[in-house]
């Protein structure tokens, strides 16, 4: 896409405005739940429990990844292929190694977008697996590790969510003090989920500009807000070139300077 606006790409900064999260989650059981009943199922130390034990971790798994899928934007329940056909192409162009052929969509997402690492993915699916593929009663070790990868995941993803994902920056040119675009990020805890592009003109008026979930805008914004690759801001915009960023942040009170190469 292309927006007019006076942002010079080959020297930019990008300035946070606002960080915003929410607790709320519409889940009448949430992941936390399951987890603690996978604890106390533990402490019986019998088949039963063991079996319970697993089960629960699954549980909490699947209801943490179908909590973050809601908390961008998405329908957890229709999170398919067909209700959204931009995400499973933009998955496949940022995943250029490609996906294994039994690797559910969810899991997809959670990869590409970066919410969660390789390694935690690579055990999540091995619990499911043991469970769904393999009627093997587990023995104690392997109940603690499916406890403690289950307690990761849901405190590495939820910290992903409210503390590193960026919801409302400006970005602007070093020469300028003039506030050029600012983005923000309406995911979450909205019957219509969006995230808005506004963009200041030369008289001063504010276009604003809306992108939805199934549109492969929003995705590529959720990505870069996700992941932090601001170096794709300018081909986002409609622009291809080399760019000196600055990157700086009200609330934390740090600052680096970043040299890109935007293809």
């Amino acid at each position: 896409m292309k927006i007019n606006s006076k942002v010079k790409w080959s020297d930019f900064k990008i300035m946070v405005d606002a960080q915003t999260s929410s607790d709320y989650v519409k889940f009448q059981v949430s992941p936390e739940n399951f987890l603690k009943y996978a604890i106390d199922d533990l402490r019986t130390q019998d088949v039963k429990g063991r079996i319970n034990c697993l089960t629960n971790c699954k549980r909490a798994i699947d209801c943490q990844i179908d909590w973050i899928i809601s908390y961008l934007g998405f329908d957890y329940l229709d999170f398919s292929e067909n209700r959204y056909p931009n995400l499973n192409i933009y998955m496949n162009k940022v995943k250029e190694e490609g996906f294994s052929s039994d690797m559910p969509f969810k899991i997809k997402f959670i990869q590409t977008m970066g919410i969660a690492p390789m390694f935690l993915v690579s055990n999540i699916r091995k619990v499911r697996n043991k469970l769904e593929h393999e009627y093997k009663i587990p023995d104690i070790a392997e109940c603690q590790e499916a406890l403690e990868l289950a307690d990761l995941f849901i405190n590495s993803t939820q910290n992903k969510m409210w503390d590193k994902k960026w919801t409302d920056f400006y970005i602007q040119s070093n020469s300028s003090t003039n506030l050029d675009i600012a983005i923000s990020y309406k995911t979450f805890d909205t019957d219509t989920p969006y995230i808005e592009v506004r963009n200041r003109s030369n008289n001063k008026t504010e276009n604003y500009t809306k992108f939805y979930p199934k549109q492969k805008e929003y995705l590529e914004l959720l990505y870069i807000a996700i992941k932090h690759e601001f170096n794709m801001l300018p081909k986002f915009f409609g622009k291809d070139w080399y760019v000196n960023t600055k990157l700086y942040n009200f609330f934390k009170e740090w600052y680096s300077d970043y040299r890109f190469l935007v293809f």
